[in-house]
């Protein structure tokens, strides 16, 4: 019997998250059926979301103090979300696609939940094997790594690492709920050890590719299908303004709407620079007079 497939999104706090949130749902339902997919929403603020998605929705209420649970003793803020994907697990069977609020719906993702069904997990977009990045973050795990022998016991339970362990970008998790339970244990297992010896940003993100990486041969990347614009923060004063102009439309009139304002299209120059060499950079201003703009838009 096939699963059931669930879109899953964890957002709190200011408006600015959850008008991401609201975009970000407002592109996935211009690309699929109202009832094509379960939509979970976890957020401190129900509300905010029923006066402008349909009606749904499954929404799980959540407070101050869970969230503050959440992130644990170490107080990391991505921890919650294992702790997210291990709440859902109790409450829902089936495959879940979790998605960071600042993603963006570009089509029909039918295929990565095949992809799911056939446990083949999901992430966003590859960045790199540890060993051989010159990204910081990378290279400060493979020291780390180095140090460690390239394996933790941790009560008991040995995790060996690879020298060449691929780092993908969690904005994107996709798996099936049931048969991950364990995994999503490990990772949050890694989490608490790791981050206190080494307080990169992205722990959680090296402790779900590592395990997906033990698990399967292989990780689907979603961004071709689903763009996560986390380079471009900028875009929240975009979204503000746009809600603020529409605040009075239906949610089939913003979905009229929502795709004046692509965030992959707005924030291009931002992230081709962000990419850039050391020297392109210096090109860029150079032959520009700026390191990026955001292009034109109108609401």
């Amino acid at each position: 019997m096939k699963n059931e497939n669930y879109i899953l999104y964890f957002t709190h706090g200011s408006d600015q998250f959850l008008n991401e949130a609201v975009f970000a749902l407002l592109s996935y339902y211009a690309h699929h059926k109202v009832d094509e997919n379960k939509v979970v929403v976890y957020t401190d603020n129900i509300p905010f979301f029923k006066n402008k998605l349909p009606n749904n929705i499954e929404y799980i209420a959540l407070d101050k103090q869970t969230i503050q649970k959440w992130k644990g003793k170490i107080n990391f803020v991505h921890r919650a979300k294992i702790e997210l994907l291990k709440d859902f697990a109790t409450r829902f069977s089936g495959n879940v696609l979790y998605l960071d609020s600042d993603t963006y719906f570009k089509t029909n993702v039918l295929s990565l939940f095949t992809n799911i069904e056939n446990r083949i997990p999901i992430m966003s977009i590859k960045e790199g094997a540890i060993d051989s990045s010159p990204l910081k973050n990378m290279r400060e795990f493979n020291r780390y790594f180095t140090k460690n022998n390239h394996q933790l016991s941790i009560d008991g339970k040995t995790f060996k690492f690879n020298k060449d362990v691929r780092m993908y970008n969690a904005g994107i998790i996709g798996a099936n709920s049931q048969e991950n339970a364990v995994l999503f244990d490990d990772a949050l297992t890694l989490t608490d050890t790791i981050y206190p010896e080494n307080p990169n940003h992205v722990v959680e993100q090296f402790a779900f590719s590592y395990l997906f990486q033990t698990k399967s041969d292989k990780i689907v990347e979603a961004e071709p299908l689903i763009h996560h614009y986390w380079y471009f923060k900028e875009f929240r004063g975009i979204l503000e303004q746009f809600f603020e102009k529409y605040k009075s439309k239906s949610f089939e009139e913003l979905l009229a709407l929502y795709s004046n304002i692509d965030p992959e299209y707005l924030g291009a120059e931002k992230l081709r620079y962000k990419n850039a060499s050391f020297v392109e950079k210096i090109r860029i201003k150079i032959t520009t007079l700026r390191k990026w703009k955001i292009r034109d838009y109108q609401l």
